[in-house]
């Protein structure tokens, strides 16, 4: 999210409405399956086994996303299996990151474990690939609710002739 200095130059912790406000924490033994969609920061040290997309995202040390990450930036101090798009993406000592990373700004330390392609982008060519990604996601879930959905009776007229054999 955005932080601001207040008056005695102290950064302060904001929501993107502007509003002082806390980041959702996921804590270690906790378990995701499914994706994970806020508006806010978050700060995960628990496991996700699904795609995380967020304003802010932290992977602590005990963390763990199996899946794809959107948001605005994420530092990952613990493991990512999956793609990351972020505007900034910081990987710390301990970070594990398997995927690829499209970002704008990347700061790598000491230490970090990478294994995947890094590429950078612009914030607009990272938001219009996660619009597309999505776009694609929604067909698919649309053309699996169509699949699901009960079939009409139709009224069909066949003619039909029966022949029986008789001995």
């Amino acid at each position: 999210m955005f932080r601001k200095a207040n008056r005695n130059g102290a950064r302060e912790h904001t929501d993107g409405s502007g509003r002082q406000g806390m980041p959702t924490i996921i804590g270690a033994d906790f378990r995701v399956k499914g994706d994970i969609s806020c508006e806010g920061d978050i700060q995960l040290e628990g496991t996700v086994d699904g795609n995380v997309k967020s304003l802010r995202l932290t992977v602590g040390e005990s963390g763990a996303v199996h899946g794809d990450v959107n948001a605005e930036s994420v530092r990952v101090q613990g493991k990512i299996v999956g793609t990351i798009r972020a505007k900034s993406v910081e990987l710390a000592g301990s970070g594990h990151v398997t995927g690829d990373i499209l970002h704008e700004t990347l700061t790598v330390d000491n230490g970090a474990f990478l294994n995947g392609h890094c590429r950078r982008l612009t914030a607009a060519e990272i938001l219009a690939e996660a619009e597309a990604r999505d776009r694609a996601k929604d067909k698919v879930e649309d053309a699996k609710t169509e699949d699901k959905k009960p079939e009409e009776k139709k009224d069909i007229k066949a003619d039909l002739l029966v022949v029986s054999g008789g001995r």
